[in-house]
């Protein structure tokens, strides 16, 4: 890999947006967290320590708790909870783009993000290099905050016992 020259030049906007996106996104895994408490009939508890170690990866709580939910949910429900799941990963990615990043900017003060990704072909990483406006970033920031309130908007309408 070159070395990259690293500038702070960033637009008005970049750090807010950047770090929006990460809140965000941590309220969204968060609202997660406990529609799989409440699959699981432990409603809100203090506790998160269940749903923390059982799925460390988003990609495990989804294979986890969508059978879950098809089981326990009405069928509209666990249909809306699939989409929301299906929409969350992949804003997931695009999440994962901007966190794991290195960021710079170009000549013109545009932000630009090398992205790290592994190639399983060559058992290597490949790095790729984009330039990415401020709005990008403030799109899937908004698209996040959306899905968060859809999500606790879908998890309200649910009724499901607690377990003893």
């Amino acid at each position: 890999m070159q070395d990259c020259p690293l500038k702070d030049d960033f637009p008005t906007g970049f750090h807010e947006e950047l770090g929006g996106l990460l809140v965000a996104w941590g309220r969204v895994e968060y609202l997660f967290k406990l529609c799989g408490k409440d699959l699981c009939g432990e409603g809100f508890t203090a506790g998160m320590r269940i749903q923390i170690v059982k799925e460390k990866k988003f990609n495990d709580f989804c294979k986890h708790y969508e059978p879950l939910a098809q089981a326990k949910l009405s069928e509209e429900q666990a249909s809306v909870f699939s989409e929301l799941l299906a929409e969350a990963r992949e804003l997931l990615t695009l999440r994962n783009d901007n966190i794991h990043a290195l960021w710079t900017t170009d000549d013109r003060g545009e932000p630009v993000r090398l992205r790290p990704k592994k190639n399983k072909h060559r058992d290597d990483v490949d790095w790729f290099k984009n330039v990415v406006p401020v709005c990008q970033i403030r799109d899937t920031r908004k698209r996040i905050e959306n899905l968060f309130l859809r999500i606790d908007k879908e998890r309200r309408t649910w009724s499901i016992p607690r377990a003893h």
